[in-house]
């Protein structure tokens, strides 16, 4: 991974910074070493001695790279440290999430019991489908002819 600020490649166990830099989305989540922020000039616009006081250490969910946030901002509820960490988390969450709304339902023909692969799945399966479609089809009346009788010629 590398610092947003300087550049510089950093080891796997070299702490992440998390300042808020600002309102541009490039560098709100910025990735910053401890030397940029140590070796800032004070006054700068970059400077992260003067304005930020740091978190303690979190560790990221992913990899458990340390990870130092900004005290301006709250805390997330999923600290990591990168922005390939966080797409591996939140992902995890969503099919975790996913998984747990899936619950058991009835099918409406032969009433068993069956885990629908999608949130509208009514049905056990296509002959079940097929056959509620058939019954459905049976049961509509035939379209009715047209009330409007033709003008009878006088």
């Amino acid at each position: 991974m590398q610092c947003k600020l300087c550049r510089r490649e950093m080891a796997a166990a070299d702490p992440i910074y998390r300042p808020s830099l600002g309102h541009n989305a490039d560098k709100v989540f910025a990735e910053v070493c401890a030397e940029c922020c140590a070796t800032m000039p004070k006054g700068s616009s970059w400077s992260l001695i003067d304005c930020h006081s740091w978190r303690a250490p979190e560790p990221c969910k992913r990899c458990g790279r340390p990870v130092i946030c900004d005290q301006r901002r709250k805390l997330p509820t999923h600290v990591v440290c990168s922005r390939e960490c966080r797409l591996v988390v939140y992902r995890a969450i969503g099919i975790a999430r996913r998984r747990s709304m899936v619950a058991r339902e009835r099918c409406r023909v032969c009433q068993m019991w069956f885990k629908p692969k999608r949130s509208d799945g009514r049905y056990c399966s296509n002959a079940c489908r097929q056959r509620a479609y058939r019954k459905a089809a049976s049961r509509t009346p035939e379209p009715a002819t047209s009330r409007m009788a033709a003008p009878e010629a006088q």
